[in-house]
């Protein structure tokens, strides 16, 4: 109930002692805070609906901050002990339903359960009032989570106050034509409800479902179903043509409900009409009644969607118990009937017609209450569709039917299985047990396992067109009699050109056993037909009708094949050919067995009873199959043994099973015929069960020769099998020569044998770097320095190079800028890759202390010859031009030092003294000198490049002359001084130099 009902349910726990001069709060039943009276409804689904939230419907309470409605009586009526005390609860009390245990007795001992009206004023729970609102069924659905309950006085859901009406199922089909509905489906209470509903206009599914009660229990008696009187429309009634214009075009499902037609009327008002539907439409555990003159259980015309009803009843109607009509569709769509019931109706119990298959299972039409359907049982029929589709009948009994039991049309195959049609506690059917009829299409007829006794009529009148052909095994007819003198009822009436029987029983039949007409091929397989027919007295001559088996080919040459069976004790013989040719032949295999029939056994002379054909000898291999014909688990061999034409006299075959591995065995069946001819049939087995091995495979280990890691090849292992036969080695994944990334791989090898087992095994293939990197290491460094402190050193770190890890730089200590003391200092440098390898190396920071600077800052000063040797300058302290010219010009002691084309070097210009000059060549006089170092990247360059060029000029001085003088360079490869030839120009000296190093000016 929602707080829009007419009341609302407050439950308020009492509590003792110091509670009991508080004001009463309402709680709900779960214990939490209940929402503001006038909040809307928020519910769950019934799956998160407890049973005590279920019980009370939909409960809302107020607040705890607001106030409660003051009780009518504060003091506890006398009239209502019973609910101020509650029982406890039981072990039984528990295993009830909620609709069981009553919403009282499921409260805790202490609760007063308050009543209140719409106006909220409290009322007696002794009063009919009280009883109805809490016990009157409501149709709900959930839309966002949302509990909408619909009920006689609340009709919106979404609207505060009374909104009363009468028809709370059909406010909630409407209400849901304009939500959308969470799970598809309106539940509804179990209870009464005096309504006609219409459902129209959806194109979304919608199911209407019963349910046991507000929680939404699933319905298990079905005795619980709630109960409509009135109608179910799937239609719009306001419409001239009904359903034209607002046809449900989505699936449409009606469930767990009991219908019950009471609005009367003439013609036909089923209790469920569906008209111009196009959607599927299913009815499931429904009981339709509809006692009022004309009127049907079940109606479904005019419709092109599937129908299904599962678990229906219709019983007693003073119509059709349902009657469906699905012909506005295609073949693609058909009618299912399962588990349903129609019995004792004014007219058919079972009326279909449809395009598409129709499927009957376990079905029962005819009599419950000793008067049987007033018409058919089962009226079927799918003409108007193809022969592609079909009608089929699944167990199901089609007793005492005034009419037929099953009566069916279709252009398709027509099959009963474990179809019972005949007498049930009444008479029997007063037409016949089966009328099957698929005479326009090329279907076949198939009966199976069926029972079709005491007949009006024929037990099964069954006719195919010249194309068809009937299949009747495993199957009775018997006691077809029907009334007065005449005796023409056959216990089957078969039409078609081919007919086969087997296992076939015909007795008591007051015309013949079986009737065949119009077939050019029966095979008769061990069939019964005895005590059929009836004898006829006139003017003192009897007259002999009915045999066991008659078959009258009308005009067509027939051949009847006989294998086995009985043909005894009826009025004429065990097996007649009527209208015999020239060219009927009845063929005898087996001889059965044939005495006291009236006229004798065979109605003409056996024309031949020899076995034509060898036996067919068929084995049947059962397991699992891998290639090349081998086995690869264990194997059953069973076998098959038949003859066409007549028994086998041979044992049957014995059945083998193979559980070891085994190149081949062979089994072999032998069957020979009651016609004397023998077949042999062989099958060979051959099996193997076991995997090949692959042999042990070491894991590899590669030095990586890249960042990719490295190219590694292996040698597959070998692999062998102990039957099939295997390739000699096994398939690897990575293959063998593919390049394997650093670290470990695994290779995945796989062999199979002829069988196809597989087996695998596994290696690791690691490849790894224990390379360390190379450092190029750096020449030594001299640096003059007149601050006896030391000097700033710049260097550059050294390149290395990692054959993983590629180029890098070395990191050396002590660090590049840094002061370096006078003397030498090693400088470290060392190198790592990502593999943890490393290399080191070092070089030497020469500082020497001189007595003069050079003026360039403290790097770049030096001795200018020390032990008769110069000593080479590094450092660098002239950057040279990168700008064109590419020239750079300095000066240094007196001389004037001009680089051309030398971007990106640097150079180092160091002056000379007289007394540091020693071991010039004889009679040479020293005038000036100087060291000249060029270096690239901080390393010294011995020899300039191509293109460029170093020239020194010199004034000459005050008193010489050019022939005078000369320029010597000294050569430290043979610590000699070399003459450089110069020329004199405007009073200077120049010479151009190939190489950096030390030159004096000398007067000779």
């Amino acid at each position: 109930m929602s707080n829009r009902k007419l009341t609302i349910v407050y439950i308020a726990v009492l509590l003792s002692l110091t509670m009991s001069l508080i004001f009463p709060a309402g709680v709900l039943a779960d214990d939490t805070q209940p929402p503001a009276p006038d909040a809307p409804e928020v519910t769950t689904p019934p799956e998160e609906t407890s049973p005590e939230e279920a019980s009370a419907v939909e409960t809302t309470v107020p607040d705890s901050s607001d106030e409660v409605p003051p009780l009518a009586d504060e003091t506890t009526p006398a009239d209502s002990s019973t609910a101020d005390v509650m029982p406890e609860e039981t072990a039984a009390d528990t295993e009830s339903t909620a609709e069981d245990v009553p919403l009282l007795a499921q409260l805790p001992e202490g609760t007063e359960v308050v009543v209140l009206d719409e106006s909220g004023n409290p009322i007696s729970l002794a009063t009919t009032e009280a009883t109805e609102i809490l016990t009157d069924p409501d149709p709900f659905l959930y839309v966002g989570g949302v509990k909408k309950i619909f009920t006689t006085t609340d009709c919106n859901p979404d609207v505060a106050g009374n909104q009363g009406c009468t028809t709370p199922i059909q406010r909630a089909i409407d209400y849901a034509k304009t939500h959308t509905l969470d799970d598809g489906t309106i539940y509804i209470e179990k209870g009464t409800f005096n309504e006609t509903v219409t459902i129209a206009d959806f194109t979304v599914a919608l199911t209407l479902q019963g349910v046991l009660n507000a929680s939404g229990a699933p319905i298990i008696n079905p005795g619980d179903r709630p109960v409509i009187n009135g109608r179910i429309l799937l239609i719009d009634g306001s419409d001239n043509e009904p359903g034209q214009d607002h046809a449900n075009t989505a699936s449409i499902t009606l469930a767990d409900l009991i219908v019950n037609d009471t609005t009367g009327g003439s013609g036909d008002n089923p209790a469920i009409f569906a008209d111009w539907n196009t959607g599927d439409l299913i009815f499931k555990n429904l009981d339709l009644n509809a006692a009022s003159s004309g009127n049907s259980g079940l109606i479904v015309s005019n419709h092109s969607g599937n129908v299904t009803l599962i678990n229906v009843e219709a019983n007693g109607t003073d119509n059709r118990g349902a009657s469906i009509d699905n012909t506005a569709g295609n073949s693609s769509v058909g009618v299912a009937v399962t588990d349903s019931v129609f019995n004792d109706n004014n007219s058919d119990g079972l009326y279909i017609r449809s395009d598409g298959a129709i499927a009957l299972t376990n079905v029962t039409a005819g009599n419950a209450n000793g008067t049987g359907n007033g018409s058919d049982g089962a009226d079927l029929d799918n003409t108007t569709g193809n022969s592609s589709v079909g009608v089929t009948v699944t167990g199901g009994t089609f007793n005492d039917n005034n009419n037929d039991g099953l009566h069916i049309r279709s252009d398709g195959a027509i099959t009963l299985t474990n179809v019972t049609a005949g007498g049930g506690s009444n008479t029997g059917n007063g037409g016949n047990g089966a009328d099957v009829n698929s005479a326009s299409g090329t279907g076949a007829v198939t009966v199976t396992g069926s029972v079709f006794n005491q007949n009006g009529d024929d037990g099964l009148l069954a006719v195919t067109s010249t194309n068809g052909s009937i299949t009747i095994s495993d199957t009775t007819f018997q006691a077809s009699t029907g009334s007065g003198n005449l005796s023409n009822h056959n216990g089957a009436a078969l039409n078609s050109r081919t007919v086969t029987l087997t296992n076939v029983t015909a007795t008591n039949n007051d015309l013949n056993g079986i009737s065949i007409s119009n077939a050019t091929t029966v095979n008769l397989n061990n069939v019964v037909a005895t005590n059929n027919g009836t004898t006829f007295t006139i003017f003192g001559f009897p007259i002999h009708f009915g045999s066991g088996v008659l078959v009258d080919g009308n005009g067509v040459a027939a051949t009847v094949n006989v294998t086995g069976g009985t043909f005894s004790n009826n009025q004429r013989y065990g097996l007649e050919i009527g209208n015999a040719g020239t060219s009927d032949t009845i063929h005898v295999y087996s001889f059965p067995v044939c005495a006291d029939n009236v006229l004798g056994c065979y109605s003409q002379s056996i024309i031949d009873h020899t076995d034509h054909t060898p036996p067919v000898v068929t084995p049947t291999v059962s397991g699992t199959l891998g290639s090349n014909g081998w086995y690869t688990g264990n194997v059953t061999v069973t076998w098959s043994v038949s003859d066409p034409e007549s028994t086998i006299t041979s044992p049957a075959c014995t059945n083998q099973e193979v559980t070891d591995d085994t190149v081949g065995v062979v089994f072999t069946c032998t069957a020979t015929s009651a016609g004397g001819t023998t077949t042999v049939q062989t099958v060979t087995i051959k099996r193997d069960a076991t995997p090949p091995t692959i042999d042990f495979h070491a894991d590899e280990v590669a030095e990586a020769t890249g960042p990719g890691g490295a190219v590694v090849n292996y040698v597959s292992p070998d692999a062998s099998d102990n039957l099939s036969g295997t390739d000699p080695t096994a398939s690897c994944a990575s293959s063998s020569g593919s390049n394997f990334g650093l670290g470990d791989t695994t290779v995945t090898c796989t062999a199979t044998d002829a069988a196809g087992n597989v087996t695998t095994s596994s290696f690791t293939v690691a490849v790894q770097d224990t390379t360390p990197p190379t450092i190029n290491t750096p020449a030594d460094i001299i640096v003059n320095t007149s601050n006896a402190s030391g000097a700033i050193v710049n260097y550059s770190a050294p390149t290395t190079s990692d054959i993983v890890d590629g180029d890098g730089i070395a990191d050396c200590q002590p660090p590049s800028g840094g002061t370096f003391p006078v003397g030498d200092t090693t400088v470290t440098c060392h190198a790592f890759d990502q593999g943890e390898n490393s290399t080191e190396t070092t070089f030497v920071i020469h500082v020497i202390k001189s007595n003069e600077g050079n003026g360039g800052g403290e790097q770049g000063s030096n001795e200018f010859l020390t032990n008769n040797q110069i000593i080479p300058v590094t450092g660098g302290g002239i950057v040279l031009s990168c700008t064109e010219p590419f020239t750079t010009v300095e000066n240094m002691a007196g001389f004037e030092v001009t680089f051309t084309s030398l971007c990106g070097y640097s150079a180092t210009l160091t002056g000379g003294t007289e007394n540091r000059v020693s071991d010039l060549p004889a009679g040479d006089k020293y005038i000036g000198g100087i060291n000249i170092a060029l270096l690239k990247d901080g390393s010294p360059v011995e020899k300039l490049p191509t293109g460029s060029t170093i020239k020194l000029s010199l004034e000459i001085p005050s008193g010489m002359t050019g022939e005078t003088l000369a320029i010597l360079f000294w050569d430290p490869t043979t610590n000699t001084w070399v003459e450089k030839s110069l020329t004199v120009v405007d009073g200077k000296a120049t010479i151009a130099i190939d190489m950096p190093g030390a030159f004096v000016l000398v007067e000779k």
